[in-house]
């Protein structure tokens, strides 16, 4: 249970005023806006949790848009060491999508698994490094 004083730490932001606040989906303008607004409550010696929900699918014609915030946000997140879910609605973002995303996070989890995808990446570095000196790297 979260007390009252908790929960003035507690910062909401609507996904849509984030991500659309200027009207358009521009990754450099959606991190601005977020170091704006969120960066200036960032203190020594805590920790920070975000979630961010992408409600669009690749209908909308945005996937590079979206590769290009992934990758700006992830430098904001490292920089400020923070926790950070990122939630896709799998049925409206197509699987090559998918793949393309998860270069960004550690982390898949779904409805009946958790995946370490450092892990995956791992391995096929190891794989790619094996196939190019004649190896086969199939070690767990």
């Amino acid at each position: 249970m979260v007390t009252k004083e908790e929960l003035k730490g507690v910062h909401f932001f609507d996904s849509y005023d984030l991500y659309w606040h200027k009207g358009d989906f521009l990754p450099s303008t959606i991190v601005e806006y977020f170091k704006e607004t969120a960066e200036p409550s960032f203190d020594e010696g805590k920790s920070y949790r975000t979630w961010g929900h992408i409600e669009w699918g690749t209908e909308a014609g945005l996937e590079e848009e979206l590769l290009s915030y992934e990758s700006k946000i992830n430098q904001l997140i490292s920089e400020h060491k923070l926790v950070a879910v990122c939630a896709y609605d799998a049925t409206r973002v197509a699987e090559h999508l998918q793949e393309k995303l998860g270069r960004y996070h550690n982390v898949l989890m779904k409805d009946d698994s958790i995946i370490s995808l450092t892990r995956c990446l791992d391995k096929k570095k190891m794989e790619a490094v094996g196939s190019d000196t004649g190896q086969n790297n199939n070690q767990r």
